[in-house]
Formats: structure tokens, sequence, C-alpha cells
């Protein structure tokens, strides 16, 4: 059993590491595909900083409003929506790659790339209209932070994204120590089965919400109920960072996608092992992606 303690927490950084190389994947198909590139315009990146503010925190307020208004329904319904829709943006990379790696006639190609394009969202949009696993989660998970990785990581510029990372590590930590509005939609995921956590079990036993319930901060697990519980935004908005430094060092892969992971890395171990939980995760994580971006950017190597 000691063999197995730290499981999770190697789980929780190849996860990570997993949704850095799928979202560089995907944007590196998008700008070569579709020719998207990072803005150069301050104003345009300025609006898209606003956007993704704006958007998280209607979103955060929505949730947290129609819980208390029995709409639970409503919630899982947009959570399905907005899951199939990054979904169609991750797997269209995947179609476009599969297509131009292996051969295949132009008569074929077509077919093949519309059934990959169309399947893999409308298999895991029924699999989140029908069923509670945490698998499924998961999976919709890292399809979600892959997509919000690439595309964002694609688009904002590197700078902005610096700043954005920042803006969103004092909103976690606000959010979990003093409104603690976080902690609440927290428990709301874990309780109502909504797809906005992974979860990382060490035990066949584990069950996500009385993980929730004994872990307010005691630092204690009750035996049998061991596991991670890791936000989406947790995986995601750092990896923005990872992608966008990649793209703003021309795909160089060390330092600039290199360093910056191992940032998060570090951030993650540090948020394993030497906090007490719960725990803001994006202070730390990405702190750590911007500290790797800039020594990437400041170092010589």
């Amino acid at each position: 059993m000691e063999r197995l303690k730290l499981l999770p927490e190697i789980a929780v950084i190849l996860l990570f590491a997993a949704v850095s190389f799928f979202s560089l994947l995907v944007a590196y198909v998008y700008g070569a595909t579709a020719g998207i590139q990072q803005s150069t315009s301050n104003t345009t990146n300025l609006l898209y900083v606003i956007l993704i503010i704006a958007v998280t925190l209607v979103m955060t307020g929505a949730i947290l409003y129609f819980s208390q208004k029995r709409g639970i329904r409503l919630i899982r319904g947009i959570f399905i929506i907005v899951s199939i829709y990054a979904t169609f943006i991750v797997s269209y990379a995947v179609a476009a790659l599969v297509v131009s790696v292996i051969p295949m006639g132009e008569l074929a190609a077509l077919p093949v790339f519309l059934i990959i394009w169309f399947t893999i969202p409308g298999y895991l949009g029924f699999m989140a209209l029908t069923s509670k696993s945490f698998i499924i989660g998961n999976i919709i998970g890292f399809m979600l932070s892959a997509g919000f990785a690439a595309v964002w990581g694609l688009t904002l510029d590197v700078w902005f994204t610096v700043g954005l990372l920042i803006i969103f590590a004092c909103y976690d930590y606000i959010a979990v120590y003093k409104t603690k509005h976080m902690i609440k939609l927290a428990d709301l995921a874990t309780s109502s089965s909504l797809n906005m956590l992974f979860v990382i079990p060490a035990s066949r036993g584990f069950d996500p919400s009385a993980k929730f319930k004994e872990n307010r901060g005691e630092g204690t697990e009750p035996e049998g109920e061991k596991g991670i519980l890791l936000g989406f935004g947790d995986v995601a908005l750092p990896n923005v960072m990872i992608i966008s430094s990649t793209i703003y060092g021309n795909y160089q892969l060390f330092p600039f996608f290199y360093l910056p992971l191992l940032g998060a890395v570090g951030g993650i171990l540090v948020l394993m092992f030497f906090t007490k939980r719960p725990a803001p995760g994006l202070p730390l994580l990405n702190a750590g992606v911007i500290i790797g971006f800039l020594l990437a950017l400041f170092v010589p190597w």
C-alpha cells in the first residue's frame, strides 16, 4: 500500500503534462490549417482578457444562483453544451491529423475526417447525459482544458496571457480563502455530479463528495476515501501560458514549452505536499508557468 501512496499525485502530474502536449498539438494543427495567429493588437488582446474574465464571473454567478433555485438540470445542460463545443474544437484537430498522417485517397479522407470530427463529441455528449462516471468527467475535462488552452494560447498575446494568469491567481486565492464561493462551487460539483473537477482516485471506494466533505482544510482523509480533486481551470489556465509561450518562441519546445511545463510541475508538487487543503491551485501553478516562461525568455540557453 505504501507504494501506491503517491499514485494520485503522480497521476495529476501526468494528466497535466498530457493536456499540455495535446493542447500543443491542437494549437499546431489550427495554426497550420486555419492560419490562426496570436493577436498583435493591444485593444483586441485586452478585449479577449475582459471577455474571459466576464464569462468566468457570469458562469460562476449563474451556477451558484441556479443551484439555490434547484436549477441543477439547467446547469448540467449548459455544461454539456459547452463540453460538446469544446470537443468539436479538439476533434477537428484530431481528425485533421489522422487524415494527414494515415495514407488514404481523397475520396476516403473527407468521410473519415467527418466521422472522427462528429463521433467524438457526439459520444461524449451522450455519455455526459447518461452517465455520472468520473472517468467520463475526466475525459470531458481533458477535452475542455486542451481546447481552452489551445484556442487562447494560440490567440492571446503572451504578455496579456501573463496578466490574465496573475488576475486569475488573485481571484482564485480570494474565492477560496476570503469569499469561499469556490469551495461552494466544488461542493456543488461533487454533490450534483457536475463535470467541473478532475477526479483522481487512489482506491476503489473513493467517493468525491465524501472526500470533499471530509477534507475542508482539516488535512485528513478517511481510509478508503483517498484521492485528489482538481478543477478544470487549474489545468486549463496554466496551459494557456504554456501554449502561448511556445508560440511566442516559434515552437521551440526547449526552452519555451518545457520550462513553463516544469514550472507547473513544481507548482503542483508544492500544492500537493506543502499546502493545507482545500487550497487554490492557480496561485502556485500560474506562478510556476510564468517563472518558467521568464526563464526561457531571459536566460541564455
